[in-house]
């Protein structure tokens, strides 16, 4: 990928921000150590959350939006689905020994 670094954005340290995702056109940092979605307004990220949904030490490897905006992230035996409004998750546990299904 060729290019320039046109601007850096600077974080706080009181933060943990994992993953930046495009969702409805909205540049988002996630946070996953105590979760939160902010949105980069004006080159700076914002300090207001702008998803109803929490959860707490959620460490996720990976972050991606599907098609219709659904929020999609895993860890470990578990897959969150954050739905495209950012106000219900869906939790599919993957791991034999636990439920194959919750909706939260």
């Amino acid at each position: 990928m060729n290019g320039e670094v046109e601007e850096v954005i600077k974080t706080t340290d009181s933060r943990h921000m994992n993953h930046i995702i495009s969702h409805h056109g909205q540049i988002i940092v996630m946070c996953t150590f105590k979760f939160a979605m902010l949105p980069i307004v004006s080159g700076k990220i914002s300090s207001k959350a702008i998803s109803r949904v929490h959860f707490k030490n959620y460490f996720s490897a990976s972050a991606s939006v599907d098609n219709l905006g659904n929020v999609i992230m895993a860890s470990g035996a578990k897959i969150i689905v954050i739905d495209a409004s950012l106000e219900r998750m869906f939790k599919i546990c993957t791991d034999m020994q636990e439920c194959y299904c919750h909706s939260c």
